[in-house]
């Protein structure tokens, strides 16, 4: 299939859950719709609103938001976060007997440190938190409610694209405010994983 702007074949197609997408290294990214192919938007770094882009040039998608102005998106970065997105997605992520094979090796060394599952510690537990009014609904990797503490699992990529970033501070700055500590365990810092486990347990213990 080819580009509708520039007519030459696409650089890749994606399969998502919902739709396929196609991506064009010079003009971005299209969706399959019943009415042929459409450009797609890219989301504000800052509000998370989607804007169709007015530009492309150098691999970059150029938005414009009335309110925080001009941003730019790489196409190759975004059709690849769309597509790991829609595979994270596809698996029973929110269920709390499904663990990835990061929170598993977690789940082990908690195990180890003595702590019971379901009563020391739960796996993708549902939290409510506030914030000027608005609710937003959390599921943390791990919660240890007699220790304060939450330990997120999420490989790196997950919090540096797409302003993952600025929603996980949001996230964590809301668990703070209701005397929920944060800690994260990723594969950058792995070899230090025992060590942060004990510094948690030791730090936060109040009675278990």
């Amino acid at each position: 299939m080819k580009c509708p702007i520039c007519n030459e074949e696409f650089t890749e197609q994606a399969n998502l859950k919902y739709k396929t997408i196609f991506l064009c290294e010079k003009d971005g990214l299209f969706e399959l719709t019943e009415n042929g192919l459409s450009p797609m938007s890219y989301p504000c770094p800052k509000c998370g609103k989607y804007f169709l882009p007015y530009k492309h040039e150098n691999g970059y998608a150029y938005m414009k938001c009335p309110v925080h102005g001009e941003f730019r998106t790489s196409i190759r970065v975004s059709f690849n976060f769309r597509k790991f997105c829609s595979e994270v997605a596809s698996k029973p992520n929110r269920d709390p007997s499904y663990y990835t094979p990061g929170e598993n090796t977690i789940r082990r060394k908690l195990v180890a440190k003595g702590l019971i599952e379901n009563k020391d510690f739960f796996h993708n537990y549902r939290i409510l938190a506030t914030n000027n009014g608005q609710k937003h609904y959390y599921w943390l990797d791990f919660y240890l409610p007699s220790f304060g503490v939450a330990i997120e699992y999420s490989p790196s990529v997950w919090h540096c694209l797409w302003n993952r970033r600025a929603s996980d501070n949001l996230k964590y700055s809301l668990l703070s405010k209701m005397g929920i500590q944060v800690y994260e365990l990723t594969e950058k810092n792995k070899r230090e994983w025992d060590q942060i486990i004990d510094r948690i347990l030791g730090e936060n213990r109040n009675e278990v």
